[in-house]
């Protein structure tokens, strides 16, 4: 492509992308919309969601440094510590081990802290209700107000 102008090499590149793309869709099965496939289809509820094991892993690794180093639970405004990571990740835990005792990798700590988070969500026990609580709805103003 050398020689050519920049723009006449963009756009074959361009096009050499849509090519590649054409073809790993037609390669795919796409399954035809008169299948009812989509019926069929598994899709996870909220619950299942929360209950993967890596969420129940992290939250009971959290737990678990709480309760053996409790000189490294952070700040009451701040849920997790970077040191508390550290300690998961330096020196082990039972809740990263699999059933033969192998150890798991510690994910990273932004994960970590995110997967904490979600192993100790309750779907049943929102932080927060729908618009403060308001029976007649998001509106401010009531019907019978207008």
């Amino acid at each position: 492509m050398q020689g050519m102008p920049r723009k006449v090499a963009q756009y074959l590149h361009i096009e050499q992308a849509i090519q590649h793309l054409k073809a790993a869709e037609s390669a795919m099965a796409v399954p035809d919309p008169g299948d009812n496939l989509a019926d069929t289809a598994y899709i996870p509820d909220e619950k299942d969601r929360m209950s993967r094991p890596s969420f129940k892993r992290a939250a009971a690794s959290y737990e678990w440094v709480c309760s053996h180093r409790p000189d490294l639970t952070p700040p009451p405004h701040k849920k997790y510590s970077h040191a508390q990571w550290e300690f998961i990740k330096e020196h082990g835990c039972p809740a990263y081990e699999d059933a033969d005792g192998r150890e798991i990798s510690v994910p990273s700590f932004e994960t970590w802290k995110r997967e904490v988070r979600a192993g100790f969500y309750d779907p049943s026990n929102p932080k927060t209700s729908p618009h403060a609580g308001r029976k007649h709805g998001s509106s401010i103003v009531r019907s019978d107000q207008i």
